[in-house]
């Protein structure tokens, strides 16, 4: 008979006539289908369900639904594990060149500093408003930042074209045994083992300095040259301004020098730095700190007890010195251990423990105050805090001879 098609949407099976399966369906009407089609409507049929000539139809277009779907997943995972990757290579860069950096001292501040490029664009001007905010450190004349900088890294640009001469020297040495390795296959696997173990020392320093390459042709040094340049001008200011601290001025200290600065010399952080702008030499000298703290959300211990040396120092026309540091018992305190080995040295009174779990050097524990009371008994649980104030005076006492000895 005559070759028929089955009447489904995209069924491609065909019968003779007369030889197909009959399916009836009450609004189909008897018709001939394959006998997959069949099949498919008895299925139907068992669990009640209506059977249409597009059932295939249905079939195809949610099988591409779901390899749509499984394909926008893949793409989605491609996408994340390629910005996966990128962060992870940002992040292992970013600590390679601190790392380098470090190894000369550098502090990760100035890194991080370095490896924005934002900075290689500014000029000296910018340069001095980003030490007048806190964005970029800076020191005193007698201790300067960047000029150790500068030292630090002409050491690290000699020790990097040392390194880059052996990975030079490397990467011609695996070239020479790959060649041999081809010429001699009797010494094959001595040479594979040569070649690995090159190859690990090459691609390790590969990886160090393609990095320090990549930063370094910003041009870094001209930027610590400019800050090394700006940070003496701005110190001598604030050397010559010693005089007359009354008259350092608020903000950006365009007339005189400003009293920011002096802050961020002192290593007080930006944020704080930022909160007391608004500040002259004569209001920080006569301010009551702990109010002062209150009004502008200064909440550091830390930062409040600082602000308490500093005030005590500059109404005395004094920096902290490294020569003052060195000779004053309680200031040489670099460490809570230190801190407390002086005081029970001296037979004296004070909760170690908060001491310790504040970080207290000399210079903090110094400015502490009674307005810091509260704080302490609620730190400490203790009743007797005028004990421990009566301390901190006679370790003041100390300080402050030794201060005015010079």
């Amino acid at each position: 008979g005559n070759i028929k098609s089955c009447p489904t949407e995209h069924c491609d099976n065909t019968f003779a006539e007369g030889q197909g399966f009959e399916i009836f369906e009450a609004n189909l009407g008897i018709m001939e289908a394959c006998h997959e089609c069949f099949e498919e409507y008895m299925r139907l049929k068992q669990r009640k369900e209506k059977f249409t000539l597009q059932w295939k139809t249905e079939v195809i277009e949610n099988e591409l639904r779901i390899k749509r779907r499984e394909e926008a997943k893949r793409q989605a995972d491609l996408e994340k594990a390629k910005r996966d990757l990128q962060e992870k290579q940002l992040r292992e860069a970013h600590f390679a060149f601190n790392s380098i950096l470090a190894s000369e001292n550098i502090p990760e501040r100035v890194s991080n500093i370095l490896q924005d490029d934002q900075i290689y664009s500014l000029s000296m001007d910018k340069i001095k408003l980003c030490m007048d905010s806190g964005e970029i450190p800076i020191g005193f004349l007698d201790s300067p930042v960047w000029s150790d900088i500068s030292q630090n890294y002409s050491k690290i640009v000699n020790r990097m074209e040392g390194k880059q001469k052996i990975f030079d020297s490397l990467a011609q040495e695996e070239e020479d045994s790959i060649r041999e390795l081809d010429e001699l296959e009797e010494r094959k696997l001595e040479l594979i083992n040569k070649v690995q173990t090159i190859r690990q020392k090459r691609d390790s320093l590969g990886r160090e300095f393609h990095i320090w390459q990549k930063v370094n042709s910003k041009q870094p040094m001209d930027v610590i040259k400019t800050c090394r340049d700006a940070e003496t001008i701005l110190a001598e200011r604030m050397q010559m301004q010693l005089q007359n601290p009354d008259n350092f001025a608020a903000g950006d200290g365009k007339d005189n020098a400003a009293l920011s600065l002096v802050f961020n010399a002192c290593g007080l952080s930006q944020d704080t730095i930022s909160r007391l702008q608004h500040l002259d030499g004569n209001q920080f000298l006569q301010v009551n700190i702990s109010q002062l703290c209150d009004q502008q959300d200064i909440t550091q211990l830390e930062d409040s007890c600082y602000l308490n040396y500093l005030q005590e120092l500059l109404a005395l026309k004094q920096f902290p010195s490294i020569k003052h540091e060195e000779e004053c018992v309680v200031c040489c305190c670099k460490t809570p251990e230190d801190l407390i080995f002086l005081i029970e040295e001296h037979e004296q009174d004070f909760d170690t423990k908060f001491l310790e779990e504040n970080n207290f050097n000399g210079k903090l524990f110094l400015g502490l105050s009674k307005a810091h009371i509260p704080r302490i008994q609620k730190a400490t649980g203790t009743l007797d805090v005028q004990q421990m104030i009566s301390t901190v005076s006679y370790f003041r006492d100390i300080h402050l001879q030794e201060l005015t000895n010079h």
